[in-house]
């Protein structure tokens, strides 16, 4: 947590879906609305399922030139947050699998104007805290729940994971 700069870190043995999903229930209920990237990870949807939470789907831009989803359009992220005002979270993959990253910063600002909890899987993250030339960790830009796995890029046995809570 201190090396993370954040409140609390807990190890995962099974990977970031461990985190994900465990994130997921201990923020999600039966029928809480939450707002999901159809193009998440599928532990996203099994912690949907496990949960029994609402889903709120949207879909990211198409990037017709490099022919992979892209940014997040945050008045479209906004609009459904005013729109569904119970929705409880927002589960959102950071930097995607094709390293698409987004504006944590901005993201967070919306989320808490509307009392939505940001939960990013950040699997792909895990070394942005060691140089800021590769990224800013998402939990230092207002994400409330981390998931980061080490085995993907910081050479951990496998499936080495962290799930991080932002000191926020």
């Amino acid at each position: 947590a201190h090396i993370y700069n954040v409140k609390s870190t807990f190890f995962l043995t099974n990977g970031s879906t461990s985190g994900i999903i465990a994130a997921m229930f201990a923020i999600l209920n039966r029928n809480d609305k939450v707002i999901l990237a159809r193009n998440c990870h599928k532990s996203v949807y099994n912690g949907l399922l496990l949960t029994g939470a609402i889903p709120i789907w949207f879909m990211p831009e198409y990037n017709f030139d490099w022919g992979i989803y892209d940014s997040l359009n945050l008045d479209y992220l906004e609009e459904l947050l005013r729109k569904n005002k119970d929705v409880k979270a927002v589960v959102i993959t950071n930097p995607t699998y094709e390293g698409v990253m987004f504006n944590i910063s901005k993201i967070s600002t919306i989320c808490k104007k509307y009392n939505a909890i940001l939960i990013v899987d950040e699997a792909h993250g895990a070394l942005w805290n060691f140089n800021k030339t590769i990224g800013t960790p998402s939990v230092l830009q207002g994400a409330d729940v981390v998931i980061q796995s080490l085995h993907k890029t910081m050479g951990a046995i496998n499936p080495s994971a962290l799930l991080h809570i932002s000191k926020n």
